[in-house]
């Protein structure tokens, strides 16, 4: 009975995946702009990649130290060392959606300004599409995460 939830769950979370990576070609289709677009938005690039690296070295320390806790926690037996492996794939998930969502917002940056110079209305539902791309992502990611706790906690 659980097999077929659970495959339910992550084919679910699959065509979620494979339905924000659509998307993300969809977006990436539109015209970047002017030369001082890009320019700009290659500054901005670079500025977003450096905030996410220290923002995963501060989350990949708190993360270690809770690892530690954790495994201090479990060798005195106060502790399911189990719940080592959902703090990793919560890292892990929280790491990719991260990541998503910043080179997300880069790519559309300067596409949705230029479709907004053409169109309001289509650079609105442009802006909109590129938000919904980190949305469902992390949105599956979550429920991943959720059905892999749970299957540690029934088994």
């Amino acid at each position: 009975m659980f097999n077929i939830i659970y495959g339910i769950i992550f084919m679910t979370c699959l065509i979620s995946i494979l339905f924000s990576v659509f998307l993300f070609f969809y977006v990436k289709k539109y015209a970047k702009g002017d030369k001082n677009t890009i320019v700009l938005a290659e500054y901005i690039r670079q500025g977003a990649n450096v905030f996410l690296k220290k923002q995963n070295r501060v989350i990949f320390l708190v993360f270690a130290l809770f690892i530690i806790v954790f495994g201090v926690f479990s060798y005195f037996e106060k502790h399911n060392y189990l719940s080592i492996l959902v703090l990793l794939s919560s890292a892990l998930f929280s790491f990719a959606s991260g990541y998503i969502g910043m080179k997300i917002a880069n790519i559309a940056n300067c596409r949705v300004a230029e479709a907004c110079r053409r169109d309001l209305n289509k650079g609105l539902r442009l802006n909109l599409l590129a938000g919904a791309i980190p949305a469902i992502c992390v949105s599956a990611f979550a429920i991943i995460s959720l059905a892999f706790c749970l299957d540690i906690i029934l088994y």
